[in-house]
């Protein structure tokens, strides 16, 4: 059975709001430490020009409330001459896995033209209001203003079923594909759970393996290509610890433009047994997302029927 994730439109009243802010860039706001700030939803606006690095703008960005949900957002350009630079920035990560506060580093960048649309950026916030830096500039090619219109729409979770507590382990191991994944797995009100991430677990592969206790409850799990960031630091199970990210919490990321929907197929494994699952990331700078459940511990007269419950999860053919 194949497995990916559904996206539907949003409701203008829910994320727009009353009016969507159209902003005009100021290229004297120019670094982190001195950047425009702007509150943007979906329709909102940003004009501007810039044929150089040396006069594009820093934002500080943050995106308007909305109800809980998994909203994937969109900064999408239109211009006359097309080339213009979007680059979602973040922070430094050292190869200990340690967060260097105050630098300036690039988590994602617009691609051209690999992408459809041809250019822009993307994210996945959660109606927490998130913030980000974005710096945006041309080249000596784009003379022609640009427009950066926000996008947004609802993503819709997966459901994988219900797995009992204790050690869990998710796996893009042997799954049938070579993509280099990143997992990220968080609460029911869609926080990461610190530590709950892996990129690779040893020099063996270029594939996610995360086992970690779970407790009963609801979960999100996201799968993307490395590096899929949000503000939280790689912990010491994984090898690869000097990833980029974000500067602020309630947001997550994935900086890799790679046309098409690469697989990202894993397996669950609990204390009953392994399921597979197929997968897809959902495109460029996509995320793949699936909730799950961890059922209480049954009595033994009632093994057998939850048994027969997760026995009954989706899972690949």
């Amino acid at each position: 059975m194949k497995i990916s994730h559904l996206i539907v439109a949003a409701g203008a009243a829910c994320l727009a709001g009353a009016a969507s802010a159209q902003w005009v860039a100021d290229p004297a706001f120019n670094s982190k430490s001195n950047a425009q700030s702007i509150q943007i939803s979906a329709g909102s606006t940003i004009t501007g020009n810039s044929t150089a690095q040396a006069n594009g703008t820093y934002f500080l960005a943050e995106v308007g409330a909305a109800p809980l949900a998994i909203y994937r957002h969109r900064l999408v350009f239109e211009s006359d001459t097309l080339n213009q630079r979007g680059w979602i920035k973040g922070l430094q990560q050292t190869a200990s896995g340690d967060i260097v506060p105050d630098t300036d580093v690039l988590v994602q960048a617009t691609s051209l033209p690999a992408t459809k649309p041809s250019l822009y950026n993307q994210w996945y916030g959660f109606g927490k209001g998130e913030r980000f830096y974005y710096q945006v500039f041309g080249t000596a090619a784009t003379t022609a203003d640009y427009t950066i219109t926000m996008d947004t729409e609802v993503v819709t979770p997966d459901v994988l079923g219900s797995f009992l507590p204790g050690q869990i382990s998710i796996s893009t191991i042997d799954q049938g594909h070579t993509s280099t994944t990143h997992i990220h797995v968080y609460d029911a009100n869609l926080n990461p759970i610190p530590g709950y991430s892996n990129i690779r677990p040893d020099s063996s592969t270029f594939q996610s393996l995360l086992t970690r206790e779970y407790d009963p409850g609801t979960y999100y799990l996201a799968i993307g290509l490395r590096n899929t960031a949000n503000d939280q630091a790689t912990p010491d199970d994984t090898i690869t610890r000097n990833q980029p990210v974000m500067d602020f919490g309630g947001m997550l990321i994935n900086g890799q433009p790679t046309a098409g929907n690469q697989d990202v197929s894993f397996s669950i494994t609990d204390g009953i047994g392994t399921y597979a699952f197929d997968a897809e990331r959902g495109g460029n700078y996509g995320v793949y997302w699936a909730t799950f459940t961890i059922v209480p511990t049954p009595g033994s007269a009632a093994l057998l029927g939850v048994m027969a419950l997760l026995g009954a999860r989706r899972r690949r053919a």
